[in-house]
């Protein structure tokens, strides 16, 4: 999950670069779908074409993911550790030709601070002590962020499990909140359950017709102490996610093929309020400001 904006944290977020050039629109049609486009195009078509453009942005909580996942995983790590000019004992910002220069020489693999660095050898930490998240992770023979391309309803795709072997697919999730009251519903919300599935579908293509039988989603929250949570997504779960990606694949195929990227309506929607709560109620300050020089509207 995302960080909240006032969460305080040891971690300083980079600024977007807004001076930097426009680049220009990449065809959809020209590269495999992956689940993130399925579920942009769940929402509208413009967010969809924005997601092909590969342009995410950059915030501390994705960093941390990255982070967690490269190091529990063993893939290739960059640390950022160059000293700030006017204060040596702490680390430069990641903007600059210095920042660029290290992208380059250092391009495909995850790209961390020193704190961020620590904190992710925490999560992995914290994931091997558990002994069943160990368990489904750790044990023989699994394979790690291994890409399959494949096809289909006549569509390129392209799904990337975290970690898989011939019986059970397991999910990585960092979160704010493991617990089960929480992360179910943030489950729902965020479409981990077609997440799941579309891997699934993904890992049945490429084995021939044969599907793990069993899904798993291991969550461990990014705040310390970094408790773990294991979760086991049921049949019935599985069978909803994998209707819900298929509508989404098919959203994605009409976009295409009319090229039409519009909102969510192109209409005006009607705004009704079912409640009959006065402002008063929702925001006690409105009545001691009303009547004075420069209240809200």
């Amino acid at each position: 999950m995302m960080l909240d904006a006032d969460d305080t944290s040891p971690f300083d977020d980079e600024e977007p670069d807004l001076d930097a050039p426009r680049r220009k629109v990449v065809d959809p049609r020209t590269l495999p779908a992956r689940f993130h486009h399925l579920k942009a195009a769940g929402a509208c078509g413009a967010l969809c074409l924005h997601a092909f453009q590969g342009d995410g942005a950059d915030t501390l909580a994705r960093r941390l993911g990255t982070g967690a996942h490269a190091v529990t995983f063993d893939k290739p790590i960059a640390v950022w550790n160059q000293p700030a000019k006017k204060n040596p004992k702490k680390i430069a910002p990641r903007s600059g030709d210095v920042w660029k220069e290290f992208q380059v020489k250092h391009a495909g693999k995850a790209m961390l601070t020193i704190a961020e660095h620590d904190h992710a050898q925490r999560i992995r930490d914290a994931l091997h002590g558990h002994p069943v998240a160990a368990r489904l992770l750790f044990g023989p023979g699994m394979v790690y962020e291994r890409s399959i391309v494949w096809s289909e309803l006549g569509r390129a795709r392209q799904s990337t499990p975290d970690a898989r072997r011939a019986d059970h697919l397991v999910e990585l999730k960092t979160t704010r909140c493991a617990a089960p009251w929480r992360f179910v519903r943030d489950a729902a919300n965020m479409g981990y359950h077609a997440q799941l599935a579309d891997q699934r579908a993904a890992i049945k293509h490429e084995n021939g017709g044969r599907a793990p039988r069993e899904v798993y989603i291991v969550a461990v929250e990014n705040v310390p102490p970094y408790v773990v949570q294991v979760y086991e997504l049921t049949p019935t779960t599985l069978e909803q996610g994998d209707k819900l990606r298929l509508a989404w694949l098919e959203r994605l195929q009409i976009y295409e093929a009319t090229n039409l990227w519009g909102g969510y309506s192109t209409g005006i929607e009607p705004l009704e309020i079912l409640h009959d709560l006065g402002p008063a109620i929702a925001d006690p300050e409105w009545v001691e400001d009303a009547g004075k020089e420069g209240s809200r509207d």
